[in-house]
């Protein structure tokens, strides 16, 4: 592969993105070593994020972009999902169907400190894009005036992360405030990594990065929904450090196993289908132990609406990891070159 095709496409990033959304899934499904993989794999998205910011693009450029490509697409699905939600809930407790209640919700979601539980995963997308355009925004500003905006904005954003790390805002706003860290980070890093990835040292210091990021948090854990961190600086840290780390991996795959690589690929490419549909793939298999536990049909669907909690002990964290992944890749193959994907593709509710 030509470096030239490297340093334009950034394959190596769409790999990382693939195995951070791999690992997003492992972690929901419960998998072995879920604690560690709950201490980075947020944080390591809104690096790469960063990492691929564009400074070409003016304030109201970048932000009709963002809108389009993350923020119609959370608001879309959320509004729609939620409202089965909603229904079958009242349904479920014998209660009428209350309009306000539901539009509450909605001007929750359309503001994007809310969701469906049943796509859990997509704060992300609108977490990022509030992060993304603000930053676009203030560091456009600031550039006109100072040659080293990134810093600063990387000092404004680690002040409000120590905030936000001890005062838990309504809404899941810390959780969303201490991303935006990582992404100033991946900003200010755009040069670094680019050194780093040229050295003929790298994967020594990628290997070194990663032992010290499991030698760190051995006994860190960390909830970034609830706020609650066993040790805050170790946390930050070992995010930091490991996003380095896999980033220079995925380069190493893409410039000596390509082959792997593009299989990776594949899941970095269409992460948005897989962040948003995750959690609804998981029903089959809550179904399949629905029937085994003989479960009726009544009692599952109020266990599934109310609890959203999945037995993954044993080898079901296995299948709920399978289709995870699987299913939302599967339907868009299906769909693929289907009237049905051009329409939702021309209303930016898939990528």
């Amino acid at each position: 592969m030509k470096s030239a095709s490297k340093t334009e496409r950034k394959n190596y990033l769409d790999i990382a993105k693939g195995i951070g959304i791999i690992l997003v899934v492992w972690a929901h499904a419960n998998g072995p070593g879920s604690r560690y993989i709950n201490l980075f794999h947020m944080p390591m998205f809104f690096f790469i994020s960063g990492l691929l910011f564009n400074e070409k693009d003016t304030c109201e450029q970048y932000i009709i972009k963002k809108f389009k490509t993350l923020y119609i697409p959370f608001l879309f699905w959320n509004i729609v999902i939620y409202l089965i939600e909603y229904t079958l809930k009242v349904n479920l407790e014998n209660k009428e169907f209350q309009l306000n209640a539901y539009l509450n919700v909605v001007f929750q979601i359309e503001a994007g400190v809310n969701k469906s539980t049943f796509l859990g995963a997509t704060w992300f997308l609108a977490a990022l894009f509030w992060v993304s355009v603000l930053y676009k925004c203030l560091y456009g500003f600031l550039r006109r005036h100072l040659f080293y905006a990134s810093i600063l904005m990387t000092v404004i954003c680690s002040v409000f992360t120590i905030i936000a790390l001890n005062i838990t805002i309504p809404y899941f706003i810390s959780r969303t405030v201490i991303c935006s860290l990582f992404y100033s980070l991946g900003v200010s890093c755009k040069n670094l990594m680019e050194k780093i990835l040229s050295a003929s040292w790298k994967y020594y210091f990628a290997i070194a990065l990663f032992a010290a990021y499991f030698l760190m948090n051995k006994d860190n854990t960390a909830n970034m929904g609830q706020n609650i961190y066993a040790n805050k600086l170790y946390f930050l840290l070992g995010a930091f450090i490991i996003s380095i780390s896999i980033i220079i991996l995925c380069y190493g795959i893409e410039e000596k196993l390509w082959e792997i690589g593009k299989w990776v690929l594949v899941f970095g490419v269409n992460r948005m289908e897989i962040v948003i549909w995750q959690f609804m793939a998981f029903i089959p298999i809550f179904l399949i132990q629905c029937i085994q536990n003989q479960v009726g049909v009544v009692e599952c669907v109020g266990l599934l609406v109310t609890k959203h909690t999945y037995d993954t002990s044993s080898f079901w964290w296995i299948l709920y990891l399978i289709a995870g992944v699987g299913i939302p890749l599967l339907l868009r193959l299906i769909l693929q070159n289907t009237k049905i994907m051009k329409v939702l593709k021309s209303l930016h509710l898939v990528r």
